[in-house]
């Protein structure tokens, strides 16, 4: 089980969005390697929860002078996960959100995958600021 956030960061559109604080580590299940990405060390299912508050970045509203549509997605082994996804169309804050599953699948092996999943939360939308963003990791089975 891991918990990592990051507090009052602006991510540019399509950027991979950096965690600056583990807050919570129970085990070697998943890891945090460098800022950008989740490593999913042994193999199972995982329960991945996103939960977000971010506004445009002052460029970006200065660009379109309406809404912009702030979004997030996660990436797995590079290609984004199209059912871990959320995005508000917002002048302000708004608040974003996903639960799903990640599948790291068995190569030959009973306890660990000889390759590691890695996976990471790219900002889809607009620039934005992102006053609170948080994940959890659980391991199922």
């Amino acid at each position: 089980m891991i918990e990592i956030y990051s507090k009052n960061i602006t991510v540019g559109e399509n950027e991979l969005i950096p965690f600056n604080i583990v807050s919570l580590k129970k085990g070697a299940t998943v890891t945090n390697s460098g800022s950008y990405e989740l490593v999913f060390n042994q193999c199972g299912i995982y329960q991945l929860t996103l939960s977000a508050v971010a506004e445009p970045a002052a460029a970006a509203l200065a660009e379109t002078s309406t809404a912009s549509t702030i979004s997030v997605n996660l990436v797995k082994d590079g290609v984004v996960v199209p059912q871990a996804q959320s995005e508000e169309t917002s002048t302000g804050a708004a608040a974003l959100s996903f639960s799903t599953l990640v599948q790291v699948n068995r190569n030959n092996n009973p306890c660990v995958c000889s390759t590691p999943v890695i996976c990471s939360i790219r900002n889809t939308g607009v620039a934005a600021t992102f006053s609170n963003i948080d994940v959890v990791v659980t391991k199922i089975v």
